[in-house]
């Protein structure tokens, strides 16, 4: 039977504050998950929210309501970057296919070597008879005779975006504000190598560890192994 403490303390003599005062500590149940989400924070140089957040914890601690993981980093003050969304008034329908594993080449311009190297590269990995679309803007570089000439040879059909309408490119467009939004935005390089050498490192992250949430809270190269499998 329990009795209220306004009965109790004055039969005992003792004081309302020395009663809690010698009340054990309450156990704080988010501690260990206030660290993890500290370090999942950290790692991923603040480029996670608390979605992929809580994903990443359900490897190690099971079934976690986002919700949970959302009110904590409130608490902690901590937030994601993100890139600002512009307005579409219209939604296509997308079929579900595994996420592209991203190539990239470097340079302080455009030039046309370049171009011509990564499309010998992606050549040699076609399979046989495949026909491909290749995607480009209307550089320069995508109408020279050479680089027509290559894709007739190989049966790839060349598709360019509109003049001045980034959306029909909007995949890469997407990608590169996402890049520019985790990679170097606010940060300052001396050197082209410097930029070149992050670049590198946030594309093998973002291949390999960047979990993504319309993955299931895979990386791409996981996603695109459990697809392929």
């Amino acid at each position: 039977m329990d009795f209220p403490l306004e009965i109790l303390l004055p039969l005992t003599g003792l004081k309302r504050s020395t009663f809690f005062y010698h009340l054990p500590p309450k156990i704080d149940k988010n501690a260990v998950i206030r660290q993890k989400v500290i370090e999942i924070y950290q790692d991923n140089d603040g480029n996670y929210g608390y979605r992929r957040i809580t994903l990443k914890l359900r490897d190690f601690l099971g079934a976690i309501n986002h919700k949970r993981i959302q009110r904590i980093m409130q608490q902690l003050d901590l937030k994601g970057k993100c890139k600002q969304r512009k307005y579409r008034s219209y939604q296509g329908e997308v079929g579900k296919i595994a996420e592209n594993v991203l190539p990239m080449d470097l340079a302080r311009s455009p030039n046309f070597e370049q171009v011509m190297r990564m499309l010998k590269q992606a050549v040699a990995k076609l399979p046989k008879d495949a026909k491909p679309i290749l995607h480009s803007d209307q550089g320069w570089q995508y109408q020279m005779a050479d680089y027509q000439d290559m894709l007739r040879k190989h049966h790839i059909k060349q598709s360019m975006s509109r003049k001045a309408n980034c959306l029909d490119n909007g995949a890469m467009e997407s990608f590169f504000g996402r890049l520019k939004t985790e990679c170097y935005f606010g940060k300052r390089f001396e050197t082209f190598e410097q930029l070149e050498k992050v670049i590198h490192e946030y594309i093998h992250y973002y291949n390999n560890e960047r979990i993504q949430v319309k993955l299931k809270g895979l990386s791409p190269v996981q996603y695109r192994t459990q697809s392929l499998n």
